[in-house]
């Protein structure tokens, strides 16, 4: 262990994601409860998980990379994908929600009630997952290695264990509280750098 204090730090909020995640299942029982967390998350949790979503691993070291890249021009690709964000919530979030559906292969399905449009729409959002989930990966494997001094494939697969368990232990819920708490202590502990 190379950053004693820094791996004790992820530690112990890899343990508070586990443990809000391990408490979570407990009000998923239905498939509301699963995919939209029962429609129960208030605006200020849903704005800082959001936020803490937004600031990933992926666009804050992508965004860091094209300004070292590009100079910075390379701002502007992070203003580009917060616009095309917000545009993605308005213009496909609202209409899957008034619709009733969960995902967009259930939109898909329900609105022109077609099993090829479903099986396109599922591959689709696969691979635009993908390659949202890769940087995270490397980013993790790329925090791991000095953090912890192990190999970068190693980082991988914690890091991704552990995103499977929340996920899969109780689905919208326990992402959202989980992204919650990350997307509050991203903003305290830019505000303390900020200051300082």
């Amino acid at each position: 262990m190379q950053q004693p204090i820094a791996t004790a730090l992820v530690g112990v909020i890899v343990a508070i994601s586990v443990t809000v995640a391990f408490l979570s299942r407990k009000f998923t029982k239905t498939t509301s409860e699963f995919y939209v967390a029962g429609r129960g998350i208030s605006a200020i949790q849903n704005a800082l998980a959001l936020s803490g979503d937004y600031m990933s691993a992926a666009s804050v070291l992508g965004v860091a990379g094209l300004v070292w890249a590009y100079g910075y021009d390379g701002i502007w690709y992070a203003a580009g994908f917060f616009a095309g964000w917000l545009v993605l919530l308005l213009f496909l979030a609202s209409p899957i929600r008034r619709f009733g559906a969960y995902t967009i292969a259930d939109f898909v399905a329900g609105r022109f009630h077609s099993k090829p449009l479903r099986v396109v729409a599922m591959l689709g959002t696969l691979m635009v997952s993908l390659f949202y989930i890769i940087p995270q990966m490397v980013g993790a494997g790329a925090l791991v290695k000095p953090l912890l001094g192990m190999p970068h494939w190693v980082g991988v697969l914690i890091v991704g264990s552990i995103v499977i368990f929340i996920v899969a232990t109780a689905g919208m819920a326990s992402t959202t509280y989980v992204q919650f708490i990350k997307g509050g202590l991203l903003l305290v502990f830019s505000t303390i750098l900020t200051v300082a």
